[in-house]
């Protein structure tokens, strides 16, 4: 192994601190005055590993946890972690995005609240969400509870209300706290009404005209092609498309990843809705506009880029009805006025010109316009995709989805992906959340 390049040492850490430094290829820790350098290969996501380092570091060490970092959006999280955890955290002076992060005046007076839970300084309300998720994700439930009274005292930018007419970062963090407190008569109903009033969602009213043709479509078949899109600069991850590519090869299918490149010559690249989430940053809903008009224009299956086939011998036009349209049901209903039924579009499919895609992208920009500060999911996802549904639809069932959290190293993904495959239950998708 080549020797580790040296590394200017902290000015400020004690002997023992281990410093992470994020924002290169490849990442430097240094241990007690050490240089290690760390391989990344193994993790599906690219931009994901400044986080897993980090946060695998401080599990395992009881010593101060030194960050600096050049930028981006990990910081903020990063600290909230660090912070819930009692650990000491110090800031490098030239670390301008990790002192943002916990509002402090500098690097010693930020030392000295390794314990005491100031609220006070986060001034910033997604600061004080991140450090939020942090308590409930390390049990601390009486502090974080404490501080989401703060929060929802705290002036906000964000005027959209859910259905249960609560501020929507509010009820997400009280819905999680609910469910890692154990009670589930109130994770549900915070889960359930955490859904836009149906009226602010814009789609058009169906005609007969809209019905007679969902119909006529429900006895096409669903074009053989899985679509997946990546969008930006940043590398693709790995694994998912290498799986969908051999799994359409067995099967006789087309598969097609959609990149920055080709996404600029589709008709919604700039369109309104389009640019409202790219000025947001928010590429989930950037992606829920490019994916409905590749369905609506071409056809066939579109799955996230988190997503895995499990191949069980057989193909989804073997196995699901794969005419017209077909959605995945999502694992809790939510409140829209419209029944039990609510779709998800992590896993779609639809004939090309299909009325129901047609309604969905016309609400996109209105809706989204109706509802500048909402999440996504709401104006160009799930939630427009169900207010959208015409009379004829193919529901693929919850009982074929495997789901898995936060696992980012291909190995145990594959071996996972294994043991589905070789499992008594049938599942046909394999999920697992890299963000």
């Amino acid at each position: 192994m080549a020797p580790a390049p040296e590394t200017r040492p902290f000015s400020r850490a004690p002997p023992n601190a281990v410093g992470v430094h994020a924002g290169e290829k490849r990442r430097v820790i240094q241990a007690g005055g050490q240089v290690a350098s760390l391989d990344r290969g193994k993790f599906a996501s690219d931009r994901l590993a400044p986080s897993i380092i980090v946060r695998e570091r401080a599990r395992s060490h009881s010593q101060n946890l030194v960050i600096a970092t050049r930028g981006g959006t990990q910081a903020p999280k990063l600290c909230g972690f660090l912070y819930s955890r009692g650990r000491k955290i110090l800031v490098r002076k030239n670390s301008v995005s990790a002192e943002k992060a916990m509002k402090a005046p500098d690097a010693e007076t930020l030392h000295e609240y390794n314990s005491d839970f100031s609220l006070p300084k986060f001034a910033n309300r997604r600061h004080l969400s991140n450090l939020i998720l942090s308590f409930i994700d390390n049990n601390k439930l009486d502090q974080a509870r404490s501080a989401i009274d703060v929060l929802s005292s705290m002036p906000s930018k964000d005027e959209t209300l859910t259905f249960a007419g609560m501020n929507t970062k509010e009820q997400t963090l009280r819905r999680l706290l609910a469910k890692k407190a154990g009670n589930k008569f109130e994770a549900i109903g915070l889960a359930e009404n955490q859904t836009p009033n149906p009226e602010a969602l814009k789609v058009s009213t169906a005609s007969l005209e809209d019905l007679k043709l969902s119909s006529e479509h429900g006895r096409r078949e669903i074009p053989k092609i899985i679509h997946q899109v990546w969008i930006g600069t940043k590398p693709c991850p790995v694994g998912s498309p290498d799986y969908w590519r051999k799994w359409c090869a067995k099967y006789g299918y087309e598969y097609h990843l959609w990149t920055q490149e080709e996404v600029e010559k589709l008709r919604c690249y700039e369109s309104p809705a389009y640019t409202i989430y790219l000025k947001r940053k928010l590429y989930a809903g950037v992606v829920d506009v490019i994916r409905a008009e590749i369905l609506h224009d071409i056809g066939g299956l579109y799955v996230d880029m988190d997503m895995f086939p499990v191949d069980v011998g057989a193909s989804y036009h073997e196995l699901l009805s794969m005419n017209g349209l077909v959605g995945l049901p999502a694992g809790h209903y939510r409140q829209l006025g419209l029944g039990a039924l609510f779709l998800t579009n992590n896993v779609m499919g639809s004939t090309a010109q299909h009325p129901v895609m047609r309604r969905y992208i016309e609400g996109m920009t209105p809706s989204a316009a109706a509802l500048p500060d909402a999440p996504a999911w709401w104006t160009v996802g799930g939630c427009l995709l169900t207010a959208a549904l015409l009379s004829t639809t193919n529901v693929i069932s919850r009982a074929h989805m495997a789901t898995s959290s936060r696992i980012y190293d291909m190995d145990i993904i594959d071996q996972r992906i294994k043991q589905l495959e070789s499992g008594n239950k049938l599942k046909l998708f394999y999920s697992v959340k890299f963000w």
